[in-house]
């Protein structure tokens, strides 16, 4: 099995450095027994990080925004990947094998999209959107982080990011998910698979969020305005 991970990263260099090695660290059984591709793109830091895990890095001369670089990583997915993990830098897996427990997830329930847990927002924050639920996941319209396990398939249906939200990003996500719904695919999220979130360590740094928070969620609505699929504001 092939399978290609894409993350970026600006500011935070210690953070990231603690996050490729982490990433390392909890891919270690995967990576004996299947093909891992790390793309990693530098969003215009002057630094290029270096690390075993990368297996590609793409250097961007300035910062064009979460949406439009981490398109750059997904442009560059090897064609034979049977899946796509994308994460920011700011996610943290907490177990060696969580890649796996993600893999069996979609294969057992035939998600298009497969989400680890996180300790924030966590998932008590966003019950009221959960459709149903099993022992081990729930099913979602929208899971407000980004790290998500996606099939290649569903990817290819979808596509990249829609650049209509800019610079944090934010929105962006909850587009995504529409998206996908929108192809009929579903969207889960595990009870048990749990990554550590720093909670946007990168975007503070580099965009005013309220700005952002504010003009994405009006280019959201406008865009979602003819009610297909129902209009729903997460944040």
């Amino acid at each position: 099995m092939k399978l290609s991970i894409v993350a970026a990263y600006n500011q935070k260099l210690d953070m990231t450095k603690d996050f490729l090695q982490c990433m390392y660290d909890t891919t270690k059984t995967f990576r004996e027994e299947n093909e891992l591709e790390f793309i990693l793109v530098n969003g215009g830091n002057t630094i290029d990080l270096e690390h075993p895990i990368i297996t590609k890095l793409i250097r961007l001369e300035k910062n064009h925004g979460f949406s439009l670089t981490v398109n750059e990583g997904l442009r560059q997915v090897a064609t034979d990947s049977e899946y796509i993990f994308y994460v920011g830098n700011d996610s943290f897996p907490t177990y060696d094998g969580w890649l796996e427990d993600l893999i069996t997830l979609q294969k057992d329930t035939g998600a298009g999209i497969v989400c680890p847990s996180n300790d924030r927002p966590g998932l008590n924050a966003y019950k009221h959107l959960y459709q149903s639920e099993t022992e081990f996941y729930y099913n979602v319209e929208f899971f407000p982080s980004i790290a998500y396990l996606i099939t290649k398939e569903c990817f290819d249906k979808v596509g990249l990011w829609d650049t209509l939200y800019i610079n944090s990003g934010m929105y962006g996500d909850n587009d995504y998910c529409a998206r996908v719904r929108l192809a009929g695919e579903t969207i889960i999220v595990s009870k048990n698979i749990l990554l550590k979130h720093l909670l946007s360590q990168e975007s503070p740094k580099l965009f005013n969020i309220d700005f952002d928070m504010a003009e994405n969620h009006k280019r959201y609505v406008d865009k979602w305005s003819k009610g297909i699929p129902p209009i729903k504001v997460w944040y």
